[in-house]
């Protein structure tokens, strides 16, 4: 039986396979609340990426040797629950209906309708999705241990590195799942340039709610890099 994982280091270097098959030497990332593997990638490849985007998760809120607070301790309850027999059974049992009512958590102020639900709820019938989400949380926070092929990277990434990648991150203000407080100051984890803009209005899914900040946050990102490429002229 093929492992599955949702080990943030294996996500990262899928990425990195991803981008070896499409022959992008070095390239730009945007990524969405699982952006731990965008940040882990910065952290194991910075020489690969020419910047990076992220929505609605905050760099070292994902590593179990990290201080949370407890309002954002509260907000992954989803997290810790989903470690438990219980969490697992009500996510296998119906997982449509369990997700649909963390978006409403998550996103508080955005009314989206059943058939925008739908077309993403399609997407949790893939047989690896229970698994893959549980074995994520279970393994972030220390419940089960991670593959042995990733010892070396889990050592880099629990350190919580400085990144030297040109990064912005956008965090919806309203967000009930990772809190925006958790991305102030961390610029002294980054190396590189770090702006952080918190959207008002908006909940979890910020490409969904506010699609023109995305936009703008992702040209941002493409700004800073050109300007770090002439500084290193």
């Amino acid at each position: 039986m093929a492992a599955r994982t949702g080990e943030i280091a294996a996500l990262a270097r899928d990425m990195l396979d991803l981008a070896d098959a499409l022959s992008l030497p070095r390239f730009h990332v945007v990524g969405h609340d699982w952006a731990p593997a965008p940040y882990a990638l910065a952290a194991l490849a910075p020489q690969r990426l020419l910047s990076l985007t992220t929505l609605a998760v905050a760099y070292g809120t994902n590593v179990a040797t990290q201080q949370l607070d407890v309002q954002q301790l509260r907000a992954y309850w989803y997290q810790w629950y989903l470690a438990t027999p219980r969490g697992a059974d009500a996510l296998r049992s119906d997982r449509v209906a369990f997700c649909r009512d963390l978006w409403r958590m998550w996103s508080p102020g955005w009314a989206f309708d059943e058939a925008e639900y739908a077309a993403t709820a399609a997407s949790f019938d893939n047989p690896d999705f229970v698994e893959i989400a549980l074995h994520s949380y279970r393994v972030r926070w220390g419940f089960v241990p991670g593959a042995a092929a990733f010892a070396a990277d889990r050592a880099v990434l629990d350190a919580t590195p400085l990144l030297d990648v040109p990064t912005v991150v956008l965090m919806g203000r309203d967000d009930g799942a990772t809190l925006p407080n958790g991305a102030t100051g961390k610029e002294r984890l980054f190396a590189s340039s770090y702006a952080l803009h918190v959207v008002p209005d908006c909940g979890h899914f910020v490409q969904r709610e506010q699609p023109a900040a995305v936009t703008a946050a992702v040209r941002e990102a493409l700004h800073r890099d050109a300007g770090a490429a002439r500084r290193q002229r």
